[in-house]
């Protein structure tokens, strides 16, 4: 991982982070094999802080899966975890706070203080800037922490969900997109408290649905429909009835005819699939609008 050449240091972290990923779940921490495991993740996360080539910083943090997370909390190096929120690079400073996110599980008492004071600057800055960019890495960040926190975020749902509905009105489509993902993300972690924004979350992620301006936005209002349905088991009795517009979002999904669309149509089908069959009124409905 020293080597000059950064494809070399690239291929090194990778066979390192996949080795390790192998063996780690296997090796008692008390073990002295576990002593190299230690050494080696200590040497990663310096090298993911302290690389000068921004991809080989991204690769490490990506790499670091959730079977080493355990044995993350207890390297002496796990501060690096904190140093790299500060990376200049946007997508590496994302997958740090996804790892150190969920090593919190294994060390609440120090990480989980820093991953809400994190969390209190990013509600901050979506709540008061009006700098687009800003908003926008600040949602992306909010996202990869939420993604790593699980049910340790389920205290602060309420306090996430206002400013990421205001984030749908942006016209900024990738701020739009990371808040849509976001609240996907959200109703993974924590179904019950997504509920209760149900009705006023279904309409936007609908109107998203129907963006014939933009792919991915309509993709992720998708994703983020199939998470919800998935969480809360069952939206409503009769979703189709009662958010307009649902059925014929996700039927036009599917009908994408461009190759770019493939993904879209699936991720379409599998929503369609976890709603269950639509109403005959409100197949009738979609038939007597096309013939109109």
């Amino acid at each position: 991982t020293d080597d000059f050449n950064p494809i070399i240091r690239k291929n090194a972290a990778t066979a390192c982070a996949k080795i390790l990923d192998a063996i780690v779940p296997s090796i008692d921490t008390q073990s002295i094999e576990f002593c190299i495991v230690y050494q080696v993740l200590d040497r990663l996360l310096v090298m993911g802080v302290g690389d000068d080539d921004e991809n080989i910083r991204h690769l490490i943090f990506q790499s670091l899966s959730p079977s080493m997370d355990l044995a993350l909390s207890l390297t002496d190096n796990v501060h690096c975890l904190i140093e790299a929120l500060n990376d200049e690079v946007l997508h590496v400073r994302a997958s740090a706070m996804t790892v150190l996110s969920r090593v919190a599980h294994f060390d609440t008492l120090h990480i989980m203080p820093i991953v809400r004071l994190t969390l209190k600057r990013l509600l901050t800055a979506l709540n008061y800037t009006v700098d687009a960019k800003v908003k926008q890495e600040s949602v992306h960040i909010l996202q990869a922490l939420v993604r790593g926190s699980g049910s340790l975020i389920v205290p602060y749902v309420k306090e996430i969900i206002a400013p990421l509905m205001s984030l749908l009105n942006e016209p900024n489509t990738d701020v739009v997109v990371s808040a849509l993902s976001t609240v996907g993300e959200l109703a993974t972690a924590s179904p019950v408290s997504v509920r209760e924004h149900l009705d006023e979350l279904a309409p936007r992620l609908i109107e998203a649905l129907n963006d014939q301006s933009s792919l991915t936005k309509q993709k992720t209002a998708v994703i983020a429909m199939g998470k919800l349905v998935s969480s809360l088991t069952m939206i409503t009795d009769e979703p189709f009835k009662k958010y307009n517009g649902l059925f014929e979002g996700l039927v036009k999904a599917m009908q994408s005819a461009d190759d770019s669309s493939a993904d879209l149509r699936l991720q379409a089908l599998k929503t369609l699939g976890l709603l269950g069959v639509a109403d005959v009124t409100v197949y009738q409905k979609y038939l007597s609008n096309l013939s109109g």
